[in-house]
């Protein structure tokens, strides 16, 4: 069927007290050390001004020992508290679990985007691979599930999509984490993307009352095409640092995503997109809807490297704010050392405007219905750009349902 779990262990006899497996005490090893040099950010650093991971110091230093136990097969890729515990038979998909990441030379593995991060290399116990090697008609949906009972504890999750050249595949990965309000969830998804692959993915994260930590970073090299959309719904806090790396020409990526934020839930979006090849594209277009106390922000940085003409690079980010007590921070930014590039940036925060909600009305709408109708039409947008069916359908469910929690007069 094209299907492979098998355990890599390439490096024997090393000696080592406090690590589980000894395959990953070197490169652990080093990620603490790093972290420990540095240690939790404060506000000093610039992304991280406005909110500081402090209060959950313990529980990131502290991850949940998960047993190994048996990988079963069913309808989804499921992973529990950052271990492999089922897969699906999909002709042109390969999973592994890999606790040797010395043959991944290419990979970052979340090591530079801060030292949230550091920990998340330092602890995770196996990195998860999964492979598109063709076009995959079907699409693949990973549960990524974090539930334990321990309180100011973590899950480290780590996991690696690779697509060959010419592979095509949709991928939906589902976060869901019933955790303490103490305890927090440090995940690092990386993706490889070959060259001609295409390749479609979504990340939902959803009714999560711990603080999620997601670290993602997206390699893409030449003519390859990427569709990443993100959607946070009804968690407390999540924490989001991007970084794509261009490394060939011609190669498209569009980052979307989507914030339902209500109560006192906040979301930091934080990307930075490298060009390092000439004539590649990349749009950003995220938006967030808040209320009551809600906290987001968007931090973007555009850089254009020296000699990479040709490329269109855009961010934009839109907030449509139904309390005072809300609070919007927007920061798109750009960097260009290139000639010959079109790449613009924006930002809006505002309320539903009146003449649109009196127009809806007078095509017999009550104030209510206009105004859900108005919500929706927001956040359609992006929806729209998600082509797994199922998903799509659940989305616009939730956001109808949403878009009424929000329907307040302000």
């Amino acid at each position: 069927m094209g299907l492979s779990v098998k355990l890599l262990n390439n490096m024997d006899n090393i000696e080592v007290t406090d690590m589980k497996h000894s395959q990953l005490a070197p490169f652990q090893s080093k990620s603490l050390e790093q972290f420990n040099a540095v240690g939790l950010p404060t506000k000093a650093d610039e992304e991280w001004l406005y909110w500081q991971p402090s209060d959950y110091a313990t529980a990131l230093q502290q991850p949940i020992d998960v047993e190994d136990d048996l990988i079963t097969t069913g309808e989804f890729v499921v992973i529990e508290n950052g271990r492999l515990s089922s897969i699906i038979e999909q002709d042109g998909l390969d999973i592994s679990v890999v606790r040797d990441v010395a043959e991944f030379k290419d990979c970052q593995f979340n090591t530079q985007l801060s030292s949230v991060s550091l920990l998340n290399s330092a602890y995770f116990s196996e990195m998860i691979v999964i492979k598109c090697t063709k076009p995959i008609e079907q699409p693949v949906t990973i549960l990524n599930v974090s539930r334990f009972e321990q309180q100011q504890h973590s899950a480290v999750c780590k996991v690696l999509i690779v697509c060959e050249q010419d592979a095509d595949v949709s991928i939906t990965v589902h976060h869901d984490h019933d955790i303490d309000a103490a305890s927090a969830v440090n995940c690092t998804f990386e993706s490889i993307f070959k060259a001609h692959s295409r390749c479609n993915l979504h990340h939902v994260f959803q009714n999560n009352q711990g603080v999620g930590f997601f670290h993602s970073l997206m390699h893409l090299y030449h003519k390859a095409e990427v569709n990443h959309v993100t959607v946070v719904n009804q968690s407390l806090i999540c924490r989001h640092d991007t970084e794509v790396f261009f490394y060939d020409e011609d190669a498209q990526l569009a980052l979307k995503g989507v914030g339902l934020l209500r109560d006192q839930e906040q979301f930091f979006n934080h990307l930075k997109i490298n060009h390092y090849a000439k004539n590649c594209n990349c749009s950003q277009h995220f938006k967030n809807i808040l209320d009551d106390k809600a906290v987001a922000e968007f931090s973007g940085l555009v850089f254009v490297q020296q000699g990479s003409h040709g490329v269109d690079s855009t961010q934009l980010n839109n907030n449509l704010v139904f309390s005072d007590s809300a609070r919007v921070l927007s920061r798109p930014q750009l960097q260009i050392d290139a000639d010959d590039v079109q790449c613009a940036h924006g930002s809006t925060i505002g309320q539903l405007n009146p003449e649109e909600i009196h127009y809806v009305k007078s095509r017999g709408l009550s104030e209510a219905q206009a105004r859900s109708l108005l919500i929706f039409g927001f956040i359609e947008e992006i929806i729209e750009c998600i082509d797994d069916d199922k998903l799509k359908e659940q989305l616009i469910s939730t956001v109808k349902a949403a878009s009424g929690l929000f329907n307040t007069d302000g």
